[in-house]
């Protein structure tokens, strides 16, 4: 510990140089003993008992590739499954997947399409689908149906989300509608 008194008496050298009037010179005294309690603190047994206390920490934390679910679009869900995903489409019908790793908890979803709006510099109401869902369910895809077409008729670029019955985001994507 005498290595550290040149040290501490280099820094209290420099306070007392820099301060003149006496006011100050019981905040820096107060530093100082700041400082010197510091420096006792942080010895090796300490940061040793400390870094591993948060490797245990750290190595009891489950990991997860994905925290909240994720949605994407393909041209079509087939007998392989998706079929061309992306994140530029031509016009026309497309599906919507999302993927969690945890049960999504929901029954009756929507799907909604914002489109940007270029003049106004902000996103629009473009369309909006609902569905019902099994709240087990970790995969599921959102196709046309009799009450929902799916389509993009126009080109631009659309936000596209998952709602929950509060039509609260629990998922969303941005994508890319060109001409064909």
């Amino acid at each position: 510990m005498v290595k550290n008194n040149n040290y501490l008496s280099l820094i209290t050298d420099h306070f007392f140089a820099q301060l003149s009037a006496a006011p100050l010179r019981s905040a820096a005294l107060s530093s100082f003993f700041t400082l010197t309690i510091y420096t006792k603190l942080f010895t090796l047994p300490f940061v040793f008992v400390f870094g591993v206390f948060f490797f245990i920490l750290a190595a009891n934390v489950t990991l997860h590739a994905q925290a909240e679910p994720v949605l994407y679009l393909c041209v079509e869900y087939g007998d392989d499954g998706e079929e061309s995903i992306s994140d530029v489409f031509t016009t026309g019908y497309l599906t919507v997947v999302v993927k969690s790793d945890t049960k999504l908890g929901l029954e009756d979803v929507h799907i909604q399409f914002d489109k940007y709006n270029f003049k106004k510099d902000k996103w629009e109401f473009y369309k909006k689908f609902d569905y019902t869902i099994q709240p087990s369910h970790k995969y599921v895809y959102f196709s046309r149906n009799d009450d929902s077409d799916m389509s993009f008729d126009e080109t631009g670029f659309f936000r596209v989300y998952l709602l929950d019955d509060d039509d609260k985001v629990v998922a969303s994507t941005i994508v890319k509608i060109i001409e064909k």
